[in-house]
């Protein structure tokens, strides 16, 4: 009896040696080799600490993605915040796929967010709609950012 095995590589011949045994295989037929996600053995700690080493470039990111042309106009935070947590997301052996809000990746971009507000580079704000309370941001403007230089 005979079964087909199917294993892809994207990485061009990231396993040579591998596929050479799985070639030689007499109880079933080896087609391709395939490798999707590395996945690191990190700690929680140590995930976090991998995270930390980005710190610039996720403010720069949010800075970014929280600016708006008038001083009116505000930001959903949770939309902004979710889009940037899958951009810096490693995948690991605990979680490979980044999901729910004890994700590592997750914490760290909203600690990043909450140290910008404490700084005053993003300014939060709220709006009710009946019993439901929406998160709003915006970066601060260029007047503000001046006043925030002085104060230093």
């Amino acid at each position: 009896m005979s079964s087909d095995l199917f294993v892809r590589s994207r990485g061009g011949d990231s396993f040579p040696l591998l596929e050479q045994i799985l070639s030689s295989g007499k109880t079933f037929r080896f087609y391709l080799l395939d490798k999707h996600n590395e996945l690191q053995d990190f700690t929680p700690d140590e995930e976090l600490e991998y995270y930390r080493t980005s710190t610039k470039s996720v403010e720069n990111d949010l800075f970014v993605a929280f600016k708006t042309n008038r001083r009116s106009l505000f930001k959903l935070k949770s939309e902004i915040l979710e889009l940037e947590a899958p951009k810096i997301h490693l995948p690991t052996i605990r979680t490979p796929y980044l999901s729910g809000y004890g994700s590592i990746s997750k914490q760290f971009v909203n600690e990043v967010y909450k140290d910008l507000v404490q700084k005053g580079l993003l300014i939060e704000s709220s709006k009710v709609t009946g019993i439901q309370t929406i998160l709003l941001c915006r970066a601060a403007i260029q007047k503000e950012l001046r006043l925030l230089e002085v104060q230093k």
